[in-house]
């Protein structure tokens, strides 16, 4: 509560690992989108399952390199952003 962190995007930290992005914090950034970083069957088990479903408790709108590919996104500096996707 000491510090403004709310975010429209939010980039999860340690690749979505369990103990990354509690409900705390992620209640605190109300994100409208989240982007997990990681390898494709990586042998950390990233992401935690926690850690998503604790996430769509947040937002729908989860983005995963797994399955996207490298994540870009494009913001015009009014609140506007589009994402690209490259696999």
């Amino acid at each position: 509560s000491k510090y403004n962190v709310k975010s429209t995007i939010l980039k999860a930290g340690h690749h979505g690992s369990d103990t990354s992005s509690s409900a705390a914090f992620i209640n605190a950034v109300k994100p409208a989108v989240t982007i997990l970083s990681y390898g494709e069957s990586n042998s950390y088990g990233h992401p935690n399952k926690s850690t998503i479903e604790r996430l769509e408790m947040y937002t729908d709108n989860i983005y995963r390199t797994d399955l996207q590919g490298t994540i870009i996104c494009e913001m015009d500096g009014n609140g506007n952003y589009r994402f690209f996707f490259f696999y």
